[in-house]
């Protein structure tokens, strides 16, 4: 797997984000690195790349330098200076800042070409992958890691638990809900019930006035009926 990262002093983005973006890494490729690839065109190292090395050491550690390659880009402009790649390596000052860094990482190095046909390219690409399995093979096979690696593992983990908890109260909250719209359906049904069950008592009583009074009436007329009286 390949991740590639923002290079930092990008015009577009503060270091800040960058890092921010870099730090990202960590939880993508635990538990560690087989090696790390610092691009650098053909040319005099500037100060912000000198300023990218001491940050990615102070991100990375200073186990950094086991498991770097170098990668010059822009190879094919030695050309026109009928120049290999490893004789402006050898000809560089040797107290340059970038002849120092390669003497740190034992001289591991290898160019790209921003021309050439595919079979230079594949060629290229070929050389870069010798030299990572090589790399692999010298440090028997251990990855680069360090406390960030480590907090990285310990984030997953808390991030994976901070999930299993939320999908649990996404759950139980479900699972609530469906109960109280059944609640508040049947409250509704429940209510309909009774507000018949009402109108009908309502209804007889009415009518139970009705009944009464003719009742009344009748018993009233039965009366006067037997008294005589008549209308």
């Amino acid at each position: 797997m390949v991740v590639d990262t923002p290079g930092l002093f990008d015009t577009k983005r503060s270091n800040e984000e960058t890092i921010s973006e870099i730090i990202k890494c960590y939880g993508i490729t635990a538990p560690g690195l087989h090696a790390i690839l610092l691009i650098q065109d053909v040319g005099r190292m500037t100060d912000e790349q000198i300023k990218t090395i001491e940050i990615f050491e102070e991100r990375f550690g200073k186990n950094l330098d086991r498991f770097l390659i170098l990668v010059f880009t822009g190879k094919d402009k030695l050309t026109s200076q009928r120049k290999t790649l490893n004789e402006y390596v050898h000809g560089l000052q040797t107290d340059s800042n970038l002849k120092k860094l390669l003497k740190r990482i034992d001289y591991r190095f290898t160019g790209l070409s921003l021309s050439g046909d595919q079979k230079d390219l594949e060629d290229e690409i070929n050389d870069l992958m010798g030299m990572v399995q090589s790399l692999v093979d010298k440090n028997e096979g251990q990855y680069y890691t360090n406390d960030m690696y480590h907090q990285a593992e310990q984030v997953l983990l808390e991030r994976l638990a901070e999930v299993k908890r939320k999908e649990k109260e996404r759950h139980d909250k479900e699972i609530e809900d469906a109960l109280r719209n059944e609640r508040e359906k049947h409250a509704g049904i429940e209510q309909s019930l009774q507000d018949e069950i009402q109108r009908k008592e309502n209804e007889l009583a009415k009518q139970k006035k009705k009944d009464d009074f003719f009742d009344k009436a009748k018993k009233e007329w039965e009366r006067f009926r037997r008294r005589g009286i008549s209308w």
